[in-house]
């Protein structure tokens, strides 16, 4: 079996749909929705701003990365002052 960078199998097969790696050790999940959605199957939610931060999926310090990178939008300073 051919491996990817990190020694991930280069495909994995999810529900007989095939997804292939974009970069290592990431799926595309664009092939991932796509599968849902044809299978009728697919439930998206919409999240209110900071939820990942709120929720505890990142923490203070990975949150402000995040501002940082978004510093010249007025969501990156709306993140920022999330966190003082």
């Amino acid at each position: 079996m051919l491996e990817s960078a990190i020694g991930a199998p280069p495909f994995t097969a999810v529900e007989n749909c095939i997804l292939e790696f974009s970069w290592p050790g990431e799926r595309k999940i664009t092939a991932v929705s796509d599968h849902y959605l044809r299978a009728g199957t697919l439930s998206v939610t919409v999240l209110e701003r900071g939820s990942a931060w709120r929720n505890g999926w990142i923490d203070d310090a990975q949150l402000l990365v995040h501002a940082e990178a978004l510093a010249k939008s007025g969501y990156g300073g709306y993140l920022s002052n999330l966190v003082r």
